[in-house]
């Protein structure tokens, strides 16, 4: 790739807070010593278009993360399972990526997850089951992606608690009153 930089994270930056963490990744793949980075807790790379790459495993290490918001930049490929460990997570925010696979069934384990937006990527399969377990979830959107299947029976208490509240179903209409779409 022209004009590509790497960047390791030195376990000196340990103990580094956001900003130091996002101007140390403004072009690139996203290095798998991310994880050094063990006590921080928020990493945006939003819109920095520079990031590409696939979005590393080990940043499911990164256990004190609360919010990870990596939209509208280069990144592609499978959402990692490990992101399932990040059981501080409360916002994931991956939307207007080249995100690519099935939605892991592990997201659905994130107890403190608020806000789950998967928008505006290439995800195919169905919405896991295991979403029925967000019981903090706020907010949703899976739109513009190509997933498939009918709304999943098992998600009926979703529909009851979360959805009403911030998103839509384009064939159940009647579930959300506002006109955002869950998937299309």
């Amino acid at each position: 790739m022209e004009h590509e930089l790497r960047v390791d994270v030195p376990r000196s930056f340990a103990g580094a807070v956001l900003p130091e963490a996002e101007a140390a990744i403004r072009k690139g793949t996203i290095p798998s010593t991310i994880s050094n980075l063990v006590t921080l807790n928020e990493l945006n790379m939003s819109y920095n278009f520079g990031v590409v790459g696939f979005l590393p495993r080990e940043v499911g290490s990164m256990a004190n993360l609360t919010v990870l918001h990596i939209y509208s930049a280069g990144i592609h490929g499978p959402i990692p399972d490990s992101l399932s460990l990040l059981g501080s997570l409360e916002e994931l925010w991956l939307n207007g990526n080249r995100l690519s696979g099935i939605i892991p069934e592990g997201l659905g384990r994130l107890s403190h997850l608020r806000e789950l937006y998967l928008n505006a990527n290439e995800l195919v399969g169905e919405i896991p089951c295991s979403f029925s377990e967000l019981a903090s979830l706020e907010g949703l959107n899976l739109s513009w992606n190509r997933l498939s299947g009918n709304f999943p029976a098992c998600l009926s208490s979703m529909v009851r608690t979360v959805l009403p509240r911030k998103c839509s179903y384009p064939s159940q209409a009647r579930l959300c009153p506002r006109n955002q779409t869950l998937w299309q």
